[in-house]
């Protein structure tokens, strides 16, 4: 399958996972992502936890890039970024976790990939609930020492 075709597949899996949010931020000023993955609000119990690192993580706009290593190199890994929803606390405050299924790769490469995710439904949801446009909201990803602050 030519490299065209697997861009247009996976951005019509974006689509559907991202719905009307991401066509929004198609259209504005949001960064974007062909690779994007998917972000989970409110379904935190649901994690898969096999085995990675977090080497780094970087906030620009709406887009929160992970970068990971891992062992594998067999089959395909599915990463999913999942919230605890809101803490009351000012500024408001989130527990991110970083849901890694490994699906049962037994090999022994060690991998290192960038992950991209868009905090769009994060930011929206806060806006919805809340009943303001711009806020800061403290973001603390399980397996990284510092808090990362979300600015919109």
């Amino acid at each position: 399958m030519n490299m065209f075709i697997k861009g247009l597949l996976g951005f019509v899996v974006v689509i559907s996972i991202g719905g009307a949010i991401l066509a929004g931020s198609l259209l504005s000023d949001q960064p974007t992502d062909e690779n994007l993955k998917q972000f989970v609000l409110d379904d935190y119990q649901s994690a898969l936890k096999d085995p990675f690192t977090i080497n780094k993580a970087t906030l620009k706009g709406d887009l929160l890039k992970i970068k990971v290593s891992y062992s594998g190199g067999c089959k395909e890994h599915d990463f999913v970024l999942i919230s605890s929803g809101f803490m009351e606390s000012y500024p408001v405050q989130v527990n991110l976790i970083l849901s890694h299924n490994a699906n049962n790769d037994s090999c022994e490469a060690w991998l290192t990939e960038e992950l991209s995710f868009d905090l769009s439904p994060l930011k929206q949801a806060y806006q919805q609930g809340y009943l303001e446009d711009s806020a800061t909201i403290i973001m603390h990803l399980e397996g990284t020492e510092d808090a990362i602050n979300y600015q919109f």
